[in-house]
């Protein structure tokens, strides 16, 4: 569009001006209106910047509107704020959609926990199961084998000691004194 008045008059404040009222009208942010201003009188074109096709419509409508005759466009400035702008010439709005790409994905983050650090407490509860598993089996089988030396072990026939006296082991303690080194000694008096 073509505005009455010098180049001079469109400093950096105005230009900033024309940008957030375009941008405001159109709901969305200034840093995606790029207003030029360049001699022709005062030549003033804007870019706008839309996200995805739907909102490119949307502005084009919007600006199309707006900006349909020159009454309109300095209707449109001075209803926003923006002062001494005096719209002599008008084009029709050119939108072009430039799609943004979308972020990239974020990388794993490192606090979450890989498959191999999520293995590392199943193995040591498999080891800890294992050893108590082995641990039972060995006390069984102790067990046992003991149970068996006490059976294989014959009774000793009876003895008699000088005085008539009978030492013998029966039962249970037969087992004790085959694993303990038992002491008697006998006196005659």
């Amino acid at each position: 569009m073509i505005a009455a008045g010098d180049l001079s008059d469109y400093d950096e404040v105005k230009k900033a001006d024309i940008a957030e009222s375009i941008a405001t009208d159109l709901g969305i942010s200034a840093s995606n209106v790029n207003v030029t201003i360049v001699a022709a009188s005062v030549r003033i074109t804007f870019e706008v910047l839309a996200d995805d096709e739907p909102t490119s419509t949307i502005i084009q409508r919007k600006l199309s509107a707006a900006f349909a005759t020159p009454d309109d466009a300095t209707t449109f400035f001075t209803s926003a704020g923006v002062s001494d702008v005096s719209i002599i010439s008008v084009e029709a709005p050119t939108v072009i959609t430039t799609l943004v790409a979308p972020p990239p994905p974020t990388s794993p983050s490192t606090d979450a926990p890989s498959a191999s650090d999520r293995m590392l407490p199943i193995a040591a509860i498999g080891c800890i199961v294992a050893l108590i598993v082995l641990a039972v089996v060995m006390y069984c089988f102790c067990r046992k084998r003991t149970a068996m030396r006490r059976e294989s072990i014959p009774l000793p026939p009876p003895s008699t000691t000088p005085s008539g006296t009978e030492i013998g082991l029966q039962g249970d303690e037969i087992g004790k004194a085959h694993l303990q080194k038992v002491n008697v000694k006998i006196e005659t008096i």
